[in-house]
């Protein structure tokens, strides 16, 4: 199956996962926080985890 990954603020995340689902006929959805050691990474190289 196609893979596709969308990076969305958490405050957005049930309304963009309703917008997919939607306008999309998606046979399965899972959503999931960023790992804190992406994030820690983040921090200290500068560098954007998309």
């Amino acid at each position: 199956f196609p893979r596709e990954v969308f990076l969305v603020k958490r405050e957005v995340a049930s309304v963009a996962a309703a917008e997919l689902l939607q306008h999309y006929p998606i046979a399965d959805l899972n959503i999931e926080e960023v790992p804190i050691e992406d994030v820690i990474r983040e921090v200290f190289t500068g560098k954007d985890l998309a």
